[in-house]
Protein backbone atom coordinates (compact mmCIF):
# COMPACT_ATOMS: atom_id res chain seq x y z
CA UNK A 1 0.00 0.00 0.00
CA UNK A 2 3.07 2.34 0.72
CA UNK A 3 5.42 1.46 -1.66
CA UNK A 4 3.94 -0.43 -4.67
CA UNK A 5 0.33 1.53 -4.63
CA UNK A 6 1.82 4.76 -3.33
CA UNK A 7 -1.39 5.58 -1.74
CA UNK A 8 -1.93 8.57 0.26
CA UNK A 9 -4.52 9.95 3.00
CA UNK A 10 -8.00 10.37 1.81
CA UNK A 11 -7.99 7.47 -0.46
CA UNK A 12 -9.65 4.27 -0.42
CA UNK A 13 -8.55 0.83 -0.04
CA UNK A 14 -10.74 -2.52 0.12
CA UNK A 15 -8.95 -5.44 2.14
CA UNK A 16 -10.66 -8.71 1.45
CA UNK A 17 -11.26 -11.29 4.42
CA UNK A 18 -10.21 -10.22 8.41
CA UNK A 19 -6.96 -12.60 8.62
CA UNK A 20 -3.52 -11.51 10.02
CA UNK A 21 -2.76 -10.16 6.44
CA UNK A 22 -5.76 -7.94 6.16
CA UNK A 23 -5.87 -6.52 9.30
CA UNK A 24 -2.25 -5.40 9.40
CA UNK A 25 -3.43 -3.64 5.79
CA UNK A 26 -6.70 -2.12 7.83
CA UNK A 27 -4.30 -0.76 11.12
CA UNK A 28 -1.08 0.28 8.52
CA UNK A 29 -4.09 2.10 6.07
CA UNK A 30 -5.93 4.35 8.98
CA UNK A 31 -2.82 5.17 10.10
CA UNK A 32 -1.84 6.29 7.08
CA UNK A 33 -5.44 8.42 6.89
CA UNK A 34 -6.91 6.03 4.32
CA UNK A 35 -10.07 4.84 4.19
CA UNK A 36 -11.15 1.12 4.52
CA UNK A 37 -13.84 -1.25 3.06
CA UNK A 38 -13.20 -4.87 4.06
CA UNK A 39 -15.14 -7.96 4.14
CA UNK A 40 -15.82 -10.79 6.07
CA UNK A 41 -17.95 -13.50 6.04
CA UNK A 42 -18.56 -13.12 9.83
CA UNK A 43 -20.50 -10.08 11.37
CA UNK A 44 -18.59 -10.32 14.36
CA UNK A 45 -15.48 -9.98 12.59
CA UNK A 46 -16.58 -7.04 11.06
CA UNK A 47 -17.85 -5.32 14.29
CA UNK A 48 -14.64 -5.88 15.29
CA UNK A 49 -12.73 -4.52 12.06
CA UNK A 50 -14.88 -1.58 12.48
CA UNK A 51 -13.73 -0.89 16.23
CA UNK A 52 -10.21 -0.95 14.80
CA UNK A 53 -11.06 1.60 12.23
CA UNK A 54 -12.14 0.50 9.16
CA UNK A 55 -15.07 2.73 7.32
CA UNK A 56 -17.45 0.14 5.36
CA UNK A 57 -17.81 -3.55 6.04
CA UNK A 58 -19.43 -6.06 3.65
CA UNK A 59 -20.44 -9.45 4.87
CA UNK A 60 -20.16 -11.34 1.18
CA UNK A 61 -21.91 -14.62 2.62
CA UNK A 62 -24.83 -11.88 2.86
CA UNK A 63 -23.81 -9.75 0.27
CA UNK A 64 -22.62 -12.36 -2.95
CA UNK A 65 -22.36 -9.44 -5.14
CA UNK A 66 -20.02 -7.88 -2.46
CA UNK A 67 -17.94 -5.52 -5.05
CA UNK A 68 -21.19 -3.94 -6.12
CA UNK A 69 -21.80 -2.58 -2.21
CA UNK A 70 -17.54 -1.93 -2.55
CA UNK A 71 -18.72 0.60 -5.93
CA UNK A 72 -21.87 2.22 -3.88
CA UNK A 73 -19.30 3.17 -0.98
CA UNK A 74 -17.28 5.09 -3.30
CA UNK A 75 -19.64 6.95 -5.20
CA UNK A 76 -19.12 4.63 -8.19
CA UNK A 77 -15.50 5.73 -8.81
CA UNK A 78 -14.12 2.55 -7.06
CA UNK A 79 -11.39 1.85 -4.67
CA UNK A 80 -7.60 3.14 -5.15
CA UNK A 81 -6.46 -0.46 -4.24
CA UNK A 82 -7.29 -3.71 -3.44
CA UNK A 83 -5.40 -6.08 -0.85
CA UNK A 84 -6.46 -9.47 -2.77
CA UNK A 85 -6.29 -12.48 -0.57
CA UNK A 86 -8.93 -14.04 -1.97
CA UNK A 87 -6.81 -15.47 -5.22
CA UNK A 88 -8.45 -16.61 -8.42
CA UNK A 89 -11.73 -16.85 -7.01
CA UNK A 90 -12.22 -13.36 -6.45
CA UNK A 91 -9.34 -11.28 -8.52
CA UNK A 92 -11.94 -10.47 -11.35
CA UNK A 93 -14.10 -8.59 -8.75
Amino acid sequence: MVEHAKLVAGQMVLLQGTGGVSIFGLQLARTMGIEVIITSSSDEKLVRAKALGANHGINYKTTPDWEKAALGFTGGRGVDHVVEVGGAATLAR
